[in-house]
């Protein structure tokens, strides 16, 4: 059913020619780093011209919208997202998603597919990686396994490791692949060494590798991901507090 949905809005936002990226669980799923979402979020831009076709394709869904703000310019561009249902289909519309540059950008770089026949594009994985970095934990398992995908790639074509190696030495999260590029591959440890993340500094220091020695770079990476998902608390703490004062000058009520 909500494959059936999914489809169902994607026709919707191209008959209508709004300008979007499919991102977050969706994306996932086309990357192969999960299996299921029940929702859609999508990547606008956040042009007044685009969300006239935005909320026309909403009408024609019989879309309605949930929770505040309102789908704005002036909301999107400050980070919010604006939320609709379709049924029990919930459709997250976003402007400026954290830790990621422009739009125009994103599509330029997004990987163009078609669904059920039905043609979108999906935002590029480096981007993808940097919105996976919430303050969920799970998410973190995902983005592990979106990195791995590329590692065991460009393990097996060294042609590639100089395009790959200095992003995936930013966000690898396994430490026995950061050990393997700092140890076997060509320019693994120039790339290592170029990265300003603690994980790599240790590793680079590490003349032996072994189950106390790993315990201590999982350590290390944990601390990594705990301060990433505290910024990201942080973040939507703020947002929060926007929607707080929304309600209160539209006289809304909220629960949260």
């Amino acid at each position: 059913m909500e494959q059936n949905l999914f489809i169902k809005v994607l026709r919707a936002l191209n008959r209508a020619k709004v300008r979007y990226l499919v991102i977050a669980g969706r994306a996932c799923i086309f990357y192969g780093a999960t299996e299921f979402t029940r929702d859609l979020d999508i990547w606008v831009e956040p042009e007044t011209e685009n969300l006239a076709q935005i909320r026309q394709a909403m009408k024609q869904l019989g879309a309605k919208q949930r929770f505040l703000p309102p789908l704005e310019r002036k909301y999107l561009l400050k980070g919010h997202a604006s939320h609709y249902m379709v049924g029990d289909f919930r459709i997250d519309i976003l402007g400026r998603p954290p830790r990621v540059g422009s739009f125009l950008k994103a599509q330029s770089s997004a990987e163009l597919t078609a669904i059920g026949g039905v043609s979108c594009r999906i935002v590029d994985l480096a981007n993808l990686v940097k919105m996976k970095k919430t303050q969920r934990a799970r998410d973190y398992e995902v983005i592990q396994r979106l990195v791995d995908a590329v590692f065991e790639y460009a393990d097996t074509h060294p042609d590639e490791q100089n395009t790959l190696g200095p992003w995936l030495a930013r966000e690898l999260r396994t430490i026995d692949n950061l050990h393997r590029m700092a140890k076997k591959w060509k320019n693994g440890k120039n790339y290592l060494r170029q990265c300003e993340r603690p994980i790599c500094k240790a590793v680079l220091n590490m003349e032996h590798f072994n189950e106390k020695n790993r315990e201590y770079l999982l350590s290390i990476l944990e601390k990594e991901t705990q301060e990433l998902r505290f910024r990201d608390r942080e973040y939507w703490m703020q947002k929060m507090r926007e929607i707080r004062r929304i309600a209160k000058n539209k006289g809304y009520q909220t629960r949260f």
